[in-house]
């Protein structure tokens, strides 16, 4: 690892450290949007997590029923929720 001259080692230093340098360069950042523009909030349907409870409430109800039998009612709760957010959530037209 250290077979270089003495000499030499400060002058290869000083080129690792320039490709570095070169490689991790990112150059101008790219622009997201107007900056007078809010930044757009993410939306959640809970319907995404109802149906994985769901499933996971038919599986545990077999094995723990209480629990699988608590699941299903959570996710019937998300279900209707996302169904509900859905059909009268409405989002505002986008301009542009």
């Amino acid at each position: 690892m250290n077979e270089a001259p003495t000499a030499d080692r400060g002058e290869l230093r000083t080129y690792a450290v320039g490709l570095l340098r070169e490689e991790l360069d990112e150059g101008e950042p790219v622009a997201q949007g107007d900056e007078g523009e809010a930044p757009r909030a993410t939306s959640f349907n809970p319907l995404a997590m109802g149906i994985p409870v769901l499933l996971v409430g038919f599986f545990l109800v077999f094995l723990f029923p209480p629990v699988g039998i608590l699941l299903f009612g959570v996710a019937g709760f998300l279900v209707i929720w996302g169904i509900v957010a859905t059909l009268f959530g409405g989002r505002p037209a986008r301009r542009g």
